[in-house]
């Protein structure tokens, strides 16, 4: 698919990632024991983001999900637009 070969498209899937870890918090848990530390153990030492709940994170992975969705149905063309106009309403 060319859709993921744009740069727009690569910076939104790397930031998803990106976000996707940052979510996780500080520590993996499981089963109530932490596992091993993620990288927002490094971030958290830092003045202003030691403030940020990494569960706020999960909404910015909605938002960046949303606006990839938005930018593919915007992209197709002929049939397949119809579809995705069936798939918005």
């Amino acid at each position: 698919m060319a859709f993921w070969r744009r740069r727009w498209a690569q910076v939104l899937l790397g930031m998803g990632f990106i976000l996707v870890l940052c979510s996780f918090g500080p520590y993996l848990h499981f089963m109530g024991r932490s596992l091993l530390p993620m990288p927002w153990w490094l971030v958290e030492k830092l003045p202003l983001l030691d403030q940020a709940l990494p569960a706020r994170f999960s909404l910015f992975v909605t938002l960046v999900t949303t606006i990839m969705v938005a930018l593919w149905l915007a992209a197709l063309k002929g049939r397949r637009a119809i579809w995705g106009y069936v798939l918005r309403h």
